[in-house]
Parts: structure tokens; sequence; C-alpha cells
């Protein structure tokens, strides 16, 4: 059923060829199913309303931008507000890495964002706008097309990625040999020298766990991990796994039965993504399970005939030294003013000194370094 966007209201935009309207409301949302798949129905699972609501933690409100041509929708744009401290910071972040943005046809590619970035600006507390594209997508060769058809005039700074917010890929051969003589000599023998003393101790890997059980092997390894996560996080990436159309969860047991380490993601069109891994590694941290799960991961994928490994969001040694980082481009779009501009330069230089309390969320405000 389409969204009724005259029962949510419209922003009459240009000449009137186009309304946009921005909605938050996760009903409203998930109505854009039967449009989505009609726009663009071969596109990645993370460009569906369902992928988006369960990707949602508290840090996040939904603002997804809905562009209407004569009474029809005519693209979709999944935003969504970054809240700080708990608070809206009037800041809207969209996510188009894996190639597209903009959930439309493409000859209208460039004209829906465009009315997505005013719609999201026409939104009285918005203060920036924040776009990770794909550098070969469409929305790419549009930059400079797009800032001079917003008016009134808006910053915008373009700037690459952090490494650690780059998607990366890793190939995978026809057999897992293979793969491990691809590998330099001590992070070969580290994969075979560690999956034999696992085996050795009578633990075990599960290929294939039920993807509704994720987020209940999550808890029971949330307070044994190096790495913290909320209960928020760990409930919307058990949901972003189920928001998949082929999810897939893998798991190391111990020989008494408890979990040592889960892995969990999603099958899309031959390329497998993973999403997470927990491992106990704060009782067990020399038993280097992160490099025993991914091992045994890799040969199960191999098997099943899947070409590449995405990682999302990169990959920590040892394999970050073997991925393919997937290019990205930050846009960064603001509203021009003398004491937005003041803030965020400011933010930007006691960055290392504010992180202590918020983190990173001092980067969604901050002026960042322009590309050369």
């Amino acid at each position: 059923m389409p969204v009724d966007l005259c029962r949510m209201g419209s922003l009459t935009i240009g000449p009137g060829e186009y309304t946009s309207t921005v909605i938050s409301s996760a009903a409203d949302i998930a109505r854009l199913d039967d449009d989505v798949d009609r726009l663009m129905p071969d596109r990645d699972v993370a460009l569906t309303p369902r992928f988006m609501l369960a990707s949602l933690d508290d840090n996040w409100t939904p603002r997804v931008a809905v562009v209407s041509r004569n009474a029809a929708v005519a693209g979709v744009v999944f935003g969504k507000e970054r809240r700080i401290a708990g608070l809206p910071s009037g800041l809207i972040y969209a996510d188009g890495r894996l190639g597209r943005l903009a959930v439309s046809h493409p000859i209208e590619c460039e004209a829906v964002l465009v009315e997505a970035i005013r719609a999201w600006f026409a939104q009285p507390r918005t203060r920036g706008v924040r776009l990770a594209i794909a550098p070969s997508g469409p929305e790419a060769v549009a930059v400079d097309r797009m800032r001079a058809a917003i008016k009134p005039a808006l910053d915008l700074t373009v700037s690459a990625p952090a490494p650690h917010e780059l998607h990366a890929v890793l190939p995978l051969p026809s057999t897992y040999e293979a793969f491990l003589q691809s590998l330099g000599h001590q992070t070969r023998r580290n994969f075979r020298y560690y999956r034999r003393r696992f085996e050795g101790a009578g633990h075990c890997y599960v290929e294939a766990m039920p993807p509704h059980d994720l987020e209940g092997i999550l808890r029971r390894l949330r307070k044994k991990s190096r790495i913290p996560f909320t209960n928020a996080k760990m409930h919307a990436a058990a949901a972003t796994v189920l928001a998949a159309n082929d999810p897939w969860v893998a798991a190391l047991r111990h020989a008494d039965g408890d979990y040592l380490s889960v892995t969990a993601g999603w099958i899309d069109r031959g390329r497998a993504t993973m999403l997470l891994q927990q491992n106990n590694d704060l009782e067990f941290g020399d038993a280097s399970l992160s490099v025993v799960l991914r091992g045994y991961l890799i040969e199960t994928l191999i098997r099943h005939g899947i070409g590449e490994l995405v990682f999302w969001s990169g990959s920590a040694p040892p394999l970050s030294r073997y991925v393919q980082p997937l290019a990205a481009i930050s846009l960064h779009f603001d509203r021009r003013t003398i004491a937005w501009r003041l803030a965020r330069g400011m933010i930007g230089a006691t960055g290392p000194l504010l992180s202590r309390w918020i983190g990173e969320d001092f980067r969604w405000v901050a002026l960042p370094r322009a590309r050369s």
C-alpha cells in the first residue's frame, strides 16, 4: 500500500513538478515497500524500509525523504537524524556506500536527491545533512549540480570517510586451501594453528545457527567481550540481520556447550556480508577466537560458492591486510550561518578533548578536512 502523502502533508518544490516530505513514523515508512519495489526491483538489501527501521538504535531517529511527481512516489532516500547525548542533533545522515543512495529510476536520481536535501533543510531544526556515497554511483557525478540547484545556498564540504567507516571486501577463491595460500606466512600459520588448538580442546564450530537465536547469544557474550556494546545496539544488530532476506549466523561453542563467539550477516546476490562478530575474549584471550571463527566462516562460504565476503565498516587484523576497502565520499551540507560555522570549527578544534565525553559524536558536527 503506497504512502498517502496528502495525509502527511507535503512541501512544494520549484515550479511544482515535485513535492517532497520527511516521514518519521515507522508505520508510514513500512508502507513504502511497494513503491521501493516498483522503483528499484534490483537493489541492495540495505535499501529497504524493513532494513532501515531494524538498523536504528537509540542514537538515531528516522527521517526518510519521500519525493513525488504527478502524485506518484518518484524516489525515496532513507535518512536518519543523529541523537547526541540523547538529544536531537539536527544532523541527518544517509548511506549510499554500497552504490546507490536514492531509490528511484536512474533518470530521476539527481532530482530526487536534490528534493530530499531540500525537504530535510525545510525542517526548522535541521542544521546539516551528511551523505556517504560511492565514487562510481550516480550521485557522485552530480555533486556540483546538486549544490547549485539547492536554494538557499548551503556550505558543502567533500571529504574522505575515516578508514573505519569504509566497507571492505575479501575476494574468495574456489578452495579454502587457495585462500590460505593467499595469506602471508605468519597469518596462514595462525589460521591453521589456532584451529587445531580449538579442535584439540574439544570445542566445535556451528555452521548454521537459527537467526532468531542471535540476540540471545549476544546477551550471553555481552559481559565477556572486550568490545562493549549496549542493549540497544545489540537489539538493533540482531534485528538488522533478521531484516535481510537471507540471513546467516555461525558460532563457536565450548566443549561444555557455552558460546565462545558468534558472527552474523546476510547473503545478497551472491555476496556475503558480515555485520558483526562478538567473542568471549575476556576468558579466552589467547585463543584467537576471531581468527578461528573467520576461518571456519570463509571455508563455509567457499563451499557454498560465495565469491566475496564484505566486512561491514571494515575488518580488524589480520584480514584487514588482505581486504579491499570500498571507496566512498563524504558530503557535508550545512546551513550557511556564521554561528553554525563557528560551532563546527570550535568542535573540530577541540575534538580529542570532547571525545572523552561524547565519543565520536563530535565528527558529525565538526568541519571535516576537505579532500584534496
